[in-house]
């Protein structure tokens, strides 16, 4: 499936789920209106909408193990042959940086 496809689907999904989030939240809410309450009715569904998507996103499109973060790689101590984590290489904030 081409990626522009993907895409329209996602989009067209996220319109369906706004659409049925508004009419069950139309629903629930007690009339009569006002239009603080099609504020909130907006902006439950707006939310609802998307989280759908950044859920299909990460469980689809997105789907790799490294999505939110990646992995340091351990330098190799060449006497040793064994992992060790990389060396810190901040600046330190102690008397000796001073000038």
């Amino acid at each position: 499936m081409r990626p522009a496809a993907k895409v329209a689907i996602l989009a067209a999904s996220s319109i369906c789920v706004f659409v049925v989030a508004v009419g069950i939240l139309m629903q629930v809410l007690p009339g009569p209106r006002t239009s603080v309450d099609y504020l909130v009715i907006g902006g439950i569904a707006t939310f609802v909408a998307l989280l759908t998507v950044f859920f299909v996103l990460i469980t689809t499109i997105a789907k790799t193990p490294d999505t939110f973060y990646r992995k340091r790689p351990l330098a190799r101590d060449a006497t040793e042959g064994s992992a060790v984590p990389p060396a810190d290489t901040t600046p330190s904030s102690g008397p000796a940086s001073q000038s």
